[in-house]
């Protein structure tokens, strides 16, 4: 089973951990590329930055 490297950071986080989302990379180098999930939506808007911890660049990289 892979880890998750990164996710929503501070954006949404559960016991200090950020979620994992479309886009999450995973420690054995793969990425989610979808989910069955519609329960949560993240919008990127023009001119509003995203945490900085969102999707952050895996070590390594």
């Amino acid at each position: 089973m892979a880890k998750i490297a990164n996710g929503a950071g501070s954006s949404c986080a559960i016991e200090g951990k950020g979620i994992a989302v479309v886009g999450s990379q995973l420690v054995n180098g793969d990425e989610i590329i979808s989910t069955p999930s519609r329960a949560l939506t993240f919008t990127e808007r023009e001119g509003v930055t995203m945490p900085a911890d969102f999707l952050a660049a895996v070590k390594g990289e």
